[in-house]
């Protein structure tokens, strides 16, 4: 729940959410470099497959790793090169079918950030 507040030239906003527990994995490994990692959901496996294969040659990355998170469609990414965060953003923004709410708070948080357990403490 949200809740506004006008004050004359002022909007005051509070949020009301649950609060997870959860254990997850970070980009970030010191001096602006962070490590790629992706969040897939709803797609193949093939589709994963071909979208880091575009960007893997398009960028020269090395290997990328690849684990499935759910019974259908849920995928991670993972590449070990690292890259300033702008670059990190560029790769990830050019990559087809990755899940753009994991982007869109990616940005937010100035880090990658995979959960690895579910929002309820199991995956």
């Amino acid at each position: 729940m949200i809740k506004r507040i006008d004050i004359g030239s002022l909007r005051f906003t509070f949020s009301f959410s649950p609060v997870f527990t959860v254990t997850g994995v970070n980009s970030y490994v010191g001096d602006n470099l962070h490590i790629l990692m992706w969040d897939f959901d709803d797609v193949t496996l093939e589709q994963v497959k071909d979208a880091l294969k575009v960007v893997q040659t398009r960028y020269l990355l090395s290997d990328i790793h690849i684990a499935k998170t759910r019974e259908t469609g849920g995928y991670h990414g993972f590449c070990f090169t690292t890259h300033e965060w702008r670059r990190t953003v560029e790769i990830l923004a050019a990559t087809n079918h990755i899940d753009m709410k994991y982007l869109k708070w990616c940005l937010f948080r100035g880090r990658l950030t995979l959960r690895l357990t579910s929002k309820s403490g199991y995956m």
